[in-house]
C-alpha cells in the first residue's frame, strides 16, 4: 500500500512539473524537479526533464550525463549532448543567440516556392539524380537535401487540404558568406499568439514540449541577400551545368535549361517558413501575423515537436542526403506528411473565419496573371513537391487511421526507405524493401575522359517521373498511367557519364519489378516512351527495342523475366559493351 501511494506521490510531481514546463515556468518546474529528485535520484526520466530547464549548457549536459550513467542507451539524451557540445564553445559570445541568424541553417534550406512563381531548382536534381558515388569526387558534389521548410499555400481549401509548392536550391555552409541578417524582436502580441499555437499544435499532436524553440518573424528582403550569396558562393556554372546534363538524359528537362539563371532570379521567391532542426531555431517569413503566417507557423512547430522526440538531424536527411536519394525523398515525406497533417488538423480545429478566408483567397490568385509559362516549373519538380506534402500527407493519414499520433511516433522509430513505401502504405507495414540490383563498375570499360556524374537509385517515385512528367510534352505518358506502370517497382540503380571532349553521355539503368506481370506493365510504357522519344527511329534488335538517332546515339532496352535494362550510349558498340557488363543481359 505505501508502495502504491509513493508511486502515485512520483507520478503527481513528474506531471505537475510538465504541466509547468508546458506552462512556460521553468524555474517553478526546476523546483519541483529538484524535489523529486531528492527522492528519487535515479530517476532517468526526471534527470531528463531537468536538462530541460536548468539554464546554463554545463548544467544541462550534467543532467544528460546522469541520465546516461542510468540508462547509457538513452538516445535523446546522446543527441542532445552531441548538440550542446556544439554549442557551448559559443556561450560566451556577446550576440545573445535570439539575436543570431544562423549562417549554415539559411545555406542548407530548400525554400518552397509557389508554383506562379518558380522555375525549378537544383534541389529538384539533387533529391532525383543524386550524388555522383565516385572515389574521384569532389567534396563540392555532396548530395543536399533540405531542412524543413513550409509553402506559402498553393491549393484549394477544403476540397484538397495538401498543399503544392517547389522548391529553390538546397544550399550548403561557406566559410566566406557575408554578416547574417539580424531577426527583429517579437512583438509581444505576436509572441503571445505564437504561445497560444504552440500549446494547440501540441496537444494536438500529443507531444508535450520539452524544449523552448527560438521563433522569429522576418521579412523575405533580409532573408534572400543571404540565400543568394550563398548559392553564388556555393554554385558554380560547371556544376549546375552537370545537373542539366544529368537531368536531360533522364528526359526530365531540355539539354538547353537554363537552370543557373532561373535558380538566381527566383531565389526566395514565396517562402513561407522554415525550421532548423541542428539549432532549434523556427522561421515565419512575412510582415504581419495574420492567417497564412499563423497556418505556416502550426507547420513549423510540428517539425520542431518531432525534433525534440526524434532528433530530425540525425536521420540522415537533414541538412545533407547520407543515403540513396529515395530513401531520403522518403523520410523527407514522413516530415513533411507529419507536419501538413497536423496544420490542416490546426486550421479545422482552432483556424478563425478570417485565417481561412485569407488561405482561400491567397490560393486563388490566377496563374496566367502573375507569369508566363516559360518561368513555370519542370513537371517533375511539381511532382516531386507534390510527394513529400500530398502524397506524404496521405502516408501519415493512413498510420493515423490504423493507430492515431502513435502510428506517426512508430515511423520516426522505423523509418520509410522507399518511395514506394510512402505510395503505398501497406508496403510499409509490412517493411517491403527494395531489392538488390546489380552495379557493375562502368567507369573502368568506358576508356579515358569520361566522368561518373551521377550513381544512385531512381525509386519508384523517379520511374514514374520518367515516364510521365519529362520535359517533351509529346512523351509524356498520362499520370495515372505513369503511377500504375511504375507502381510494381522492385528495385533500381542507375549509372550517368559524361565525356566533355565530344560532349556524349551514357546512361545505364537496371530495375527489378515485383512480378513478371509488373515488369511487362513497365516494358510496355517505357517502350512507348522512348518511341517518342527517339521520334519513331527504332532499329531492328535480336534482344531488346533499340533507336538510333542522329545527334541523339543509340538507346535499347533488354529484357530477361522481371528484370529490366535501358541504356543509352554514344554507338551500339558501346552500348553493347555497356550491357555485357550485366550479367542477367549477357
Amino acid at each position: 500500500m505505501l508502495e502504491n501511494e509513493q508511486g502515485k506521490q512520483r507520478h503527481f510531481l513528474l506531471r505537475e512539473a510538465i504541466a509547468l514546463m508546458q506552462a512556460r515556468q521553468p524555474r517553478e518546474a526546476n523546483a519541483i524537479l529538484a524535489q523529486y529528485l531528492r527522492i528519487h535520484p535515479n530517476s532517468e526520466e526526471g534527470w531528463l526533464l531537468l536538462s530541460y530547464v536548468v539554464q546554463e549548457p554545463g548544467e544541462k549536459l550534467d543532467c544528460l550525463q546522469r541520465v546516461l550513467e542510468i540508462n547509457p542507451k538513452n538516445h535523446l539524451a546522446k543527441e542532445r549532448i552531441e548538440k550542446l557540445r556544439e554549442v557551448i564553445p559559443r556561450v560566451d559570445e556577446e550576440q545573445p543567440k535570439s539575436r543570431r541568424f544562423p549562417i549554415k541553417a539559411i545555406i542548407a534550406l530548400v525554400i518552397l516556392v509557389g508554383l506562379a512563381i518558380l522555375a525549378g531548382g537544383v534541389w529538384g536534381y539533387r533529391a532525383l539524380v543524386g550524388p555522383a558515388r565516385s572515389a574521384v569526387e569532389s567534396p563540392q558534389e555532396a548530395s543536399l537535401a533540405d531542412a524543413m521548410a513550409t509553402p506559402t499555400p498553393e491549393t484549394t481549401f477544403p476540397a484538397n487540404i495538401f498543399p503544392t509548392a517547389t522548391p529553390t536550391p538546397a544550399l550548403t555552409p561557406s566559410p566566406t558568406l557575408p554578416p547574417s541578417p539580424t531577426p527583429p524582436s517579437l512583438d509581444e502580441s505576436i509572441a503571445a499568439e505564437m504561445d497560444e499555437i504552440q500549446t494547440q499544435v501540441s496537444e494536438l499532436r500529443g507531444l508535450i514540449t520539452l524544449l523552448p524553440v527560438t521563433r522569429s518573424l522576418i521579412s523575405l528582403g533580409a532573408v534572400r541577400p543571404i540565400l543568394e550569396s550563398a548559392y553564388l558562393e556555393r554554385h558554380s556554372r560547371d556544376e549546375i551545368a552537370d545537373q542539366v546534363r544529368a537531368l536531360s538524359t533522364l528526359g526530365l528537362v531540355e539539354p538547353t535549361y537554363d537552370l543557373y539563371t532561373k535558380t538566381i532570379n527566383q531565389i526566395g521567391e514565396g517562402i513561407g517558413g522554415f525550421y532548423i532542426p541542428w539549432v532549434d531555431e523556427l522561421y515565419v517569413i512575412g510582415d504581419t501575423f495574420s492567417g497564412i503566417e499563423r497556418f505556416v507557423f502550426a507547420h513549423e512547430y510540428t517539425h520542431a515537436l518531432a525534433d525534440q522526440y526524434y532528433s530530425l538531424e540525425s536521420i540522415g536527411v537533414y541538412p545533407e542526403c547520407l543515403s540513396d536519394s529515395d530513401r531520403c525523398l522518403a523520410i523527407s515525406a514522413l516530415v513533411e506528411g507529419d507536419a501538413t497533417y497536423l496544420m490542416y488538423q490546426w486550421l479545422e480545429n482552432y483556424g478563425a473565419e478570417e485565417d481561412i478566408n485569407e488561405i482561400i483567397a491567397a490560393q486563388y490568385t490566377p496563374l496566367d496573371r502573375s507569369v508566363s509559362s516559360a518561368d513555370l516549373p519542370p513537371p517533375y519538380v511539381v511532382r516531386e513537391i507534390q510527394f513529400r506534402y500530398g502524397d506524404g500527407a496521405a502516408f501519415v493519414d493512413y498510420l493515423y487511421q490504423v493507430g492515431r499520433w502513435q502510428m506517426i511516433n512508430l515511423a520516426y522509430e522505423t523509418l520509410p526507405q522507399t518511395t514506394e513505401q510512402i505510395l503505398h502504405p501497406e508496403k510499409y507495414q509490412m517493411r517491403e524493401s527494395a531489392k538488390p540490383v546489380e552495379i557493375p563498375e562502368l567507369g573502368d570499360i568506358l576508356g579515358d575522359g569520361w566522368r561518373l556524374l551521377v550513381s544512385d537509385a531512381l525509386g519508384e517515385l523517379g520511374a514514374e517521373m520518367i515516364l510521365g512528367y519529362g520535359s517533351d510534352g509529346l512523351t509524356r505518358t498520362d499520370p495515372d498511367s505513369a503511377a500504375r506502370a511504375a507502381a510494381g517497382w522492385g528495385g533500381d540503380h542507375y549509372q550517368i557519364f559524361y565525356k566533355g571532349t565530344t560532349n556524349e553521355v551514357v546512361l545505364a539503368a537496371a530495375w527489378t519489378w515485383d512480378t513478371r506481370t509488373d515488369a511487362d506493365q513497365f516494358w510496355a510504357a517505357l517502350d512507348a516512351y522512348l518511341d517518342i522519344r527517339y521520334r519513331k527511329s527504332r532499329i531492328a534488335h535480336p534482344d531488346g527495342s533499340c533507336w538510333e538517332k542522329l545527334y541523339q546515339g543509340s538507346c535499347c532496352i533488354f529484357r530477361t523475366g522481371s528484370n529490366i535494362l535501358w541504356i543509352i550510349s554514344p554507338d551500339m558498340d558501346t552500348l553493347e559493351l555497356i550491357r555485357s557488363q550485366y550479367d542477367l543481359f549477357r
